[in-house]
């Protein structure tokens, strides 16, 4: 039987570390005054929110 919640869980551990891999250049982006700024920042909140959002409703008890 496949397990749609592990899955989910993992999926969603993933974005969280996506947003955190992505504070790096969104800093160096900020520091540098790249256009990239808004767009890194943008998809760093929301990689955030949706790994939240998936991750703690379908953590182990």
């Amino acid at each position: 039987m496949i397990q749609f919640r592990l899955i989910f869980n993992i999926i969603s551990a993933l974005l969280l570390f996506l947003a955190l891999a992505l504070l790096v250049p969104t800093v160096i982006a900020f520091f540098y005054d790249e256009g990239d700024f808004i767009s890194l920042s943008h998809t760093m909140g929301l990689s955030f929110l949706l790994g939240l959002a998936g991750y703690f409703p379908t953590r182990s008890k």
